[in-house]
């Protein structure tokens, strides 16, 4: 879903949740906790670039970035 709402669209597929989204403060990425990966990954709102980014085995469950 967009920033503003409406215009929902799955961005990932697999496995288990991919859930808790939270936009970067400029509005480039989502970061998110995954079941894909075990843990947070980044994508952009098309999509596109999708990326793991936690490596410990662990839930590291729903991100939360400071502004």
């Amino acid at each position: 879903m967009s920033a503003k709402g409406g215009d929902y669209r799955r961005l990932t597929s697999g496995p288990g949740a991919s859930d808790g989204c939270e936009y970067s403060p400029d509005g480039k990425w989502l970061y998110f906790p995954t079941e894909l990966f075990d843990g947070h990954a980044r994508i952009r709102p098309d999509g596109s670039g999708l990326k793991q980014l936690t490596f410990d085995g662990r839930g590291n469950w729903f991100p939360h970035l400071s502004r």
